[in-house]
């Protein structure tokens, strides 16, 4: 939320994570092979980054400001801040707005439908005997 701004500070922080670590202790398992394996690391990163913001532009996550730096749409800094997956809030995205809590949990509990009608019909149980 405000400390990647651009390709370059979104390369520059992935150097100060775990992964950039685990790139330089094993390259093979990131298919980095090659006679300059710091500059392969480094076009590897590059490649992650390029994709990973195009994914997130795509995905409405983040957008790209008129002076070219990037910023979080409402959706992406809400993301961020409650630590969401994407695929979650690109599923909760498409629920849209005014969605009921029993289409939330439908769509995000790995329940089958039976086991979901059978807990309905006990809610609706437990309220008609109160």
């Amino acid at each position: 939320m405000g400390t990647i701004t651009d390709m370059s500070s979104a390369k520059l922080w992935l150097k100060s994570t775990f992964l950039w670590v685990r790139m330089k202790q094993n390259p093979p398992h990131y298919k980095i092979q090659g006679q300059t394996i710091v500059m392969d690391i480094e076009q590897k990163l590059e490649e992650i980054c390029e994709k990973d913001v195009t994914h997130l532009q795509e995905t409405g996550m983040i957008y790209q400001n008129q002076e070219g730096r990037l910023k979080c749409t409402p959706a992406g800094a809400a993301m961020a801040t409650y630590y969401i997956k994407l695929e979650t809030m690109k599923g909760l995205l498409a629920l849209g707005p005014g969605s009921k809590t029993a289409d939330i949990v439908i769509t995000f509990t790995p329940w089958s439908t039976s086991k979901l009608a059978a807990l309905s019909n006990i809610g609706n149980l437990a309220t008609s005997y109160f």
